[in-house]
């Protein structure tokens, strides 16, 4: 018929097929590209050989050596680091208010502002980690985001710690993240889950310290003298980038090209300079082929993401608004610095189990997703009628168990949703929907409800409220997506 749901259902029939019967090439781009559209990017290779039904070959010669295990510490160190600025805004919050005497509103801008273009810079940053490699990106993006954060130190206004703080930092943040996630995707081949998820366990980490780093050198040195040190810590990312190097028997490059996946042609050195020398045009290539927009038409694709964008009201109200929550409701900023640096823990133990949970064929992901989700929109509500520090910390366990699953099982899905042959733009536009939109406006809205109002009680209900019905709209997705399965695989 030609229709857009037609090709969407032909490329679903490829979800069976196992990562190691696809060719190296095909495989190497795809394992790539995953990262650069959000955190998870070992679930993409994770999925594919959980629905895996096809015998595989002998066993190739692993790739893995002494390196491969160096550099999986350098990543979880840089991950920890990139963890660390992506918590901060939430602390920073409260000291804007007061500081610069803007409203709530405002100063939620700066964290939603920089967590967008640390998610978003991904469609620009995998063109220039193919052509110009990992070691090269990611270093430049840290001097840049080392630079600019310093800088923001001197603003007089507030719109100088947009611009710095928020915009240029969360683009130079994002570019270097995803180079040190492409990384390990070159050194790893039957460790590679066990060594990306270990990476993003820094993650983890960075969101338990950096609430109460965070906290304790404002509380000493001001906001000014926090910036200061706390780019400092940052810098180190930089030295740390320069072990980013590909594994000297990598002899092979690859490009992306308007269709990413099917594409299955390696460059030869030639080609590559000729690449090197059109990299803007390969940017707005693949940026255009990432947002294709019919894919929308998909009524099952469809309503999975704003099924996932409900689910994100409540988180996205949280992670941004907890701090200034807790001293809302008469706490201390050390208090609530404690509180989000509790729910990190939780998270990180939630993370680690996700993704031990994705290669589970038998389970169903999107079930769990769910069921899962019901803890975030609980949490709101314990928050608001739970009274004293100790509860305050029950709803943040449970909403830091939650976060943990939130994205962890999104390319498993997708995988089983649309087929890899549409992986990479179905996730663009998820991300771009589910994920980009809830982190630009939610916590600006709710940031406006406090002005208005004084406290957090409509935000957390509306929370609440959004999430559930995300969750009925999730469970809805997975009896239909369990019917499709079963459809293909009569056809199959």
């Amino acid at each position: 018929m030609g229709s857009m749901t037609d090709t969407i259902q032909s490329g679903r029939s490829h979800r069976s097929i196992s990562l190691h019967d696809l060719p190296q090439e095909v495989r190497q781009r795809l394992v790539s590209i995953a990262p650069t559209m959000g955190l998870a990017e070992t679930a993409i290779e994770e999925s594919i050989e959980a629905t895996a039904n096809l015998n595989r070959g002998p066993p190739q010669p692993s790739i893995e050596n002494a390196r491969s295990w160096q550099m999986l510490v350098a990543a979880f160190i840089f991950q920890s680091l990139y963890g660390l600025a992506l918590f901060s805004p939430p602390i920073y919050l409260v000291t804007f208010v007061e500081y610069f005497d803007i409203s709530n509103l405002t100063a939620s801008w700066l964290g939603s502002i920089y967590i967008f273009c640390c998610f978003s810079i991904g469609v620009v940053a995998t063109p220039l980690i193919q052509n110009y490699g990992c070691l090269l990106t990611a270093f430049a993006a840290s001097v840049a985001m080392v630079i600019v954060r310093a800088l923001s130190s001197l603003a007089p206004n507030v719109a100088m710690i947009f611009v710095f703080q928020s915009i240029i930092a969360g683009f130079a943040a994002g570019t270097a993240f995803v180079g040190a996630n492409v990384i390990l995707t070159k050194y790893f081949d039957r460790h590679r889950a066990l060594a990306t998820s270990f990476g993003l366990t820094g993650i983890g980490v960075g969101m338990i310290a950096a609430p109460v780093f965070i906290a304790a050198l404002i509380e000493e040195y001001g906001w000014r003298g926090c910036v200061l040190l706390e780019t400092a810590t940052l810098a180190h990312m930089i030295p740390i980038s320069l072990l980013f190097a590909e594994p000297k028997d990598q002899s092979k490059k690859y490009t992306i090209d308007a269709n990413p996946v099917t594409s299955t042609h390696a460059t030869t050195p030639d080609t590559a300079v000729v690449a090197k020398k059109s990299c803007c045009k390969i940017i707005s290539d693949f940026s255009l082929s990432a947002f294709d927009f019919t894919m929308l038409k998909d009524k099952l694709f469809s309503l999975y993401c704003f099924s996932n964008f409900l689910t994100r009201v409540n988180s996205a109200t949280t992670l941004c608004h907890l701090v200034n929550y807790i001293v809302s409701e008469g706490f201390t900023v050390e208090d609530g610095a404690l509180v989000m640096s509790i729910s990190g823990v939780s998270c990180m133990v939630a993370r680690v189990t996700a993704s031990l949970l994705t290669n589970r064929s038998s389970l169903n992901h999107l079930g769990v997703y769910g069921v899962v989700m019901l803890l975030n929109a609980a949490s709101s509500v314990l928050f608001l009628y739970l009274p004293g520090f100790i509860p305050k910390c029950f709803a943040a366990v449970l909403f830091g168990f939650a976060f943990g699953f939130d994205y962890t099982f999104v390319p498993v899905i997708l995988v089983q949703m649309m087929g890899v042959d549409f992986f990479a733009r179905s996730l663009a536009m998820y991300n771009l929907f589910s994920l980009g939109i809830a982190t630009i406006t939610v916590p600006a809205v709710a940031g406006l409800m406090y002005d208005l109002t004084g406290t957090y009680d409509i935000p957390l209900l509306a929370g609440a409220i959004a999430g559930t019905v995300g969750c009925v709209l999730a469970g809805i997705s997975a009896v239909m997506l369990s019917k499709q399965i079963k459809q293909d695989e009569v056809i199959q």
